[in-house]
């Protein structure tokens, strides 16, 4: 939803704009995988607060990625200033319709949510990959490997550990950089309590 943050002198219609930016980065994409990067996340931190356009933007976005021969990773937030959500809604708005989107892997806030998202995951099904945030980045208490590791066998409870891929919920800058640095040591910790007792 670039088109939200971007300054509109031209389009009466904001569907049309999303749609033209769409275009316009999907040949972006292009040249960039040409260039050699294989993996492609897009980030639509503003979806939880528009889920009412959610059929328009999933068009969008299969817009955005259509012929782009890489991993596509969509990670969908709940926007992040000053360590506090930017918006009020619900994973829950937001599906079935983002499952129809075109990317290998669907990466979402779980742990600022306790967890919430996965009950999502019991009801509708996917083939994607699931980038399970056990990150809280909008608290700066730093978490323990065992909490870490709580969350990840949770998510193992729902999601195949074939399509789980463990991350933080969302990007770190406002996190201060020591907290950032104990948090990420913390995410690589715990998640090898749970390779050791799955065996991977």
């Amino acid at each position: 939803m670039l088109a939200k943050r971007a300054t509109n002198e031209y389009y009466t219609d904001e569907k049309q704009l999303v749609f033209d930016l769409a275009d316009v980065l999907n040949a972006e994409l292009k040249e960039v995988i040409n260039a050699g990067c294989e993996f492609v996340q897009i980030d639509e931190p503003l979806w939880v607060g528009y889920s009412e356009n959610m059929p328009w933007l999933v068009e969008a976005f299969n817009r955005l990625v259509d012929g782009v021969k890489a991993k596509i990773a969509l990670h969908v937030c709940y926007g992040n200033y000053q360590l506090k959500k930017l918006f009020s809604g619900t994973y829950a708005d937001l599906f079935p319709e983002i499952l129809k989107v075109n990317a290998t892997q669907l990466s979402l806030e779980f742990a600022v949510n306790d967890m919430e998202p996965l009950k999502l995951f019991k009801v509708y099904k996917t083939d994607m990959e699931v980038a399970v945030g056990v990150i809280d980045v909008k608290n700066e208490e730093i978490e323990t490997p065992e909490l870490v590791a709580t969350r990840i066998r949770r998510a193992l409870e729902v999601i195949p550990k074939g399509k789980i891929w463990i991350t933080t919920d969302c990007g770190m800058k406002f996190m201060p950089r020591d907290r950032a640095f104990g948090k990420l040591k913390a995410l690589v910790d715990g998640t090898k309590i749970v390779r050791e007792e799955i065996g991977v």
